[in-house]
């Protein structure tokens, strides 16, 4: 194929792909009820999973009410807010089908023994995406949320917290935390050209395993040390599987040296 035909196929990768979000922003949409009821707003009730799970941990974060009502100061605030999610949720449920097409399209290009790696690249960074999300979902937000709503410097303020701003932060810390999951993904591709090495990430494990205690620290406030490694132990684990992706890829780099 010429430079051109790629073009014209890539092209329609790209528009298959907009459909797809396209279908699923409008299924998103029209079944708004279930989406905004029992999972957008599934951490305003003190029935929420992820707090029984927190109440049996540490008796600092069991759960009887939520005191917390969300207000619209827009007068067609309610309405986009409905259209940016949906489009939002469209494109972050379309991930693994984005996926799907970036592999049938590099597929052609590549020998037998690169589509085994690439193959097993796209499928490690979708699924370390996923868990991140779920992560952030269920464990990071619903911390932060319950700390940072119930935290007043005087009793005469009620927290009252616009839709927009509720939204914000949930959406932003489900997807920081999906990022933040492709850590071993992007030390792969670093290390393959050299940016990093498994001696580098070595030497700076201590330095970071401060920084993510202290992380965890402001995330749980609670003094309840098993909460925080609740919050670190995940981070500390993504560093080392990191650590280890490098030093395999540096490892292959030398036997292909030798090699030649």
């Amino acid at each position: 194929m010429g430079f051109f035909d790629h073009i014209e196929e890539l092209r329609w990768h790209v528009v298959r792909v907009c459909l797809f979000i396209l279908i699923l922003t409008i299924a998103v949409f029209v079944f708004s009820s279930f989406v905004f009821n029992d999972i957008l707003f599934a951490p305003l009730n003190p029935n929420f999973w992820s707090y029984k799970l927190f109440c049996k941990i540490s008796q600092d974060f069991c759960v009887d009410k939520i005191n917390i009502k969300l207000i619209n100061t827009e007068i067609a605030g309610q309405f986009y807010l409905h259209l940016k999610t949906a489009f939002s949720l469209g494109i972050m449920g379309s991930t693994p089908y984005l996926f799907w097409e970036i592999w049938r399209f590099i597929n052609p290009a590549l020998h037998k023994t690169e589509r085994s790696y690439v193959q097993a690249l796209l499928l490690s960074g979708f699924v370390l995406f996923i868990v991140g999300v779920l992560f952030g979902y269920f464990l990071i937000f619903p911390i932060s949320f319950l700390f940072m709503t119930t935290y007043e410097v005087s009793a005469s303020i009620a927290n009252m917290p616009n839709i927009g701003n509720y939204f914000d932060n949930l959406s932003s810390t489900v997807l920081w935390s999906g990022v933040m999951f492709e850590l071993p993904v992007i030390m792969y591709f670093l290390a393959k050209v050299g940016i990093v090495t498994a001696a580098f990430l070595s030497d700076y494990r201590r330095h970071l395993y401060v920084a993510i205690l202290v992380v965890s620290g402001a995330i749980t406030p609670s003094p309840d040390i098993i909460s925080q490694l609740m919050v670190a132990l995940p981070l500390v684990l993504l560093y080392e599987a990191s650590i280890f992706v490098v030093a395999r890829v540096e490892h292959k780099n030398k036997m292909e040296e030798e090699a030649f």
